[in-house]
């Protein structure tokens, strides 16, 4: 059909105007080259693109009066077709509707361009009406226009940013169809998808949403669940074990090692909700547990240490010490920079050192990257044994992880979840319960970075405060430690205690 001319071609895709199915069949070489092992979309896409189809005809636009919105929803678990899908409605919408306007956006630049935007690249060279457009994936300059009227008939690629709503405002299409496509949509937040809501008035307006069910809250969540908002959406749930593509085999394998009902198995195989939020790392009941459980330790259980060098003037820098289950009769000490003193890292070094003289940890667990670097080098020329400095990037022993930082946070889940007793305090626990999580293409738990964890509130110099407290406790963490040495802590044995208090943001009852 490529020597069809463009006007036999145009005829056509009148007379598919209503008919996505029909659209998606025709427009793409099924069978050949590409797509020789590909006999057609699969059957979850093509019941979308049917019920899409129910509703254009239903609303019945006739280039003039307006008609209500036409809203997917559609959550999935992972490797499903959900990019291609995009990059179809994309091409049917521009091809069946001239003067058509759209935007696409995804939860992150990267995901935009590399993926989403690069899989709507693929399929526009199959159709047949790529002719008619323009496709750029140039940084910054990522749209698919008509090459005839590129102001008015065209769709664009925009990252969305809490602060800038407005870049998805002001897209009308009075006499056509204004379009939004949120991909990964569970990580954009409300308020982009609230100003889209004003570009729906006009013409034959429609948003699509897809994504992993990754967050039991937010404006992706509520198109499924909350009863109110979820009334405008056509949903769907797409489970990976029903579609053509994903491997069945490693499916199987990751149900039998996980379990149907894990949160792991809900968002990635399933396409359901978890029931915590799987980008947070750990559960805020779990902390709420450990801030009420009786302490407890024994004299065998070791003294640990954990200090976060704190790399900006607002962060702090805190000495956690644990011993086995008891995080909390040692009293985290907090220090602040005073005046902006030159010699603050030797002063660190100073307290650490003693402490140590005083309460004989059995290891020393240093934030070792940065500014911080200095500090476990002036405890080595003062002779504290003990000593390991830490990098949070560096490499993780646990292959399940994907650096030390978030292996030692695995571990501290781990430790709260079971036995461990924290303080009674609330920044330790909004620090620890902040902290949200990925999963990398290896297959590893990786932990958002400082720097990200602030961008997610929208602000650079707001969102949250850096993990100071959190960090510290997760040091203790770092590696294995062996049982206490009894007979080097004979006074702790008689019950000696050896506290400081000065600096203490929690103090243990008596």
């Amino acid at each position: 059909m490529n020597d069809l001319t463009d006007r036999d071609l145009a005829h056509d895709m009148a007379d598919l105007w209503d008919n996505p199915l029909g659209f998606v069949l025709y427009n793409y070489g099924w069978g050949e080259g590409e797509l020789l092992h590909h006999p057609g979309p699969d059957l979850w896409q093509v019941d979308f693109l049917v019920e899409w189809g129910e509703q254009i005809r239903e609303r019945g636009f006739d280039g003039s009066r307006s008609v209500r919105p036409i809203r997917f929803s559609t959550r999935a678990g992972h490797g499903v077709g959900k990019s291609g899908l995009v990059a179809w409605i994309v091409d049917f919408i521009q091809s069946t509707r001239p003067h058509s306007k759209g935007i696409v956006t995804a939860n992150s630049s990267p995901q935009l361009e590399t993926k989403t935007w690069s899989e709507i690249g693929k399929w526009h060279k199959r159709g047949l009406t790529q002719r008619w457009f323009n496709f750029s994936n140039s940084k910054g300059n990522l749209r698919r226009v008509h090459r005839q009227h590129p102001g008015t008939w065209r769709c664009d690629a925009i990252p969305w940013r809490k602060e800038t709503p407005e870049a998805f405002a002001g897209q009308h299409a009075v006499d056509s169809t204004s379009f939004y496509i949120n991909d990964e949509a569970s990580a954009i937040e409300r308020n982009i998808f609230e100003t889209q809501d004003g570009g729906l008035t006009d013409g034959e307006p429609m948003q699509f949403l897809f994504g992993n069910a990754t967050r039991n809250s937010g404006y992706f969540y509520d198109t499924h669940m909350n009863s109110k908002i979820a009334r405008l959406y056509k949903g769907f749930k797409v489970d990976s074990r029903e579609a053509r593509i994903p491997n069945k085999d490693k499916l199987k394998e990751d149900v039998e090692t996980y379990g149907e009902d894990s949160d792991y198995i809900r968002v990635k195989i399933r396409g359901e909700f978890p029931r915590q939020s799987t980008d947070q790392f750990i559960a805020t009941q779990d902390v709420e547990q450990a801030r009420k459980r009786e302490a407890a330790s024994t004299p065998f259980d070791p003294l640990i240490y954990g200090v976060d060098i704190g790399h900006t003037g607002g962060d702090e820098t805190v000495i956690y010490r644990r011993r086995g289950n008891d995080a909390r009769s040692h009293p985290p000490i907090i220090m602040r920079p005073e005046g902006g003193r030159r010699d603050w890292l030797m002063h660190v070094a100073g307290k650490i050192a003693e402490l140590a003289l005083s309460e004989m940890p059995d290891a020393i667990f240093i934030d070792g990257g940065g500014v911080g670097a200095g500090v476990p080098e002036r405890l080595f020329q003062l002779n504290v044994p003990n000593v390991t400095p830490v990098l949070f990037g560096g490499r993780s022993p646990d292959g399940k992880y994907h650096n030390r930082g978030s292996y030692m946070y695995g571990k501290t889940r781990e430790w709260i979840e079971a036995y461990g007793a924290l303080p009674d305090d609330d920044i330790i626990q909004t620090q620890l319960t902040t902290r949200e999580y990925f999963y990398t293409d290896k297959h590893a738990i990786m932990l958002e970075s400082k720097d990200d964890m602030r961008k997610r509130e929208g602000t650079t110099g707001g969102g949250h405060a850096s993990p100071d407290r959190a960090d510290a406790l997760a040091l203790t963490f770092a590696m294995p430690v062996g049982p206490r040495d009894v007979a080097r802590t004979r006074a702790e044995l008689r019950g000696e205690r050896h506290e400081d208090t000065q600096n203490a943001v929690y103090r243990p009852e008596v």
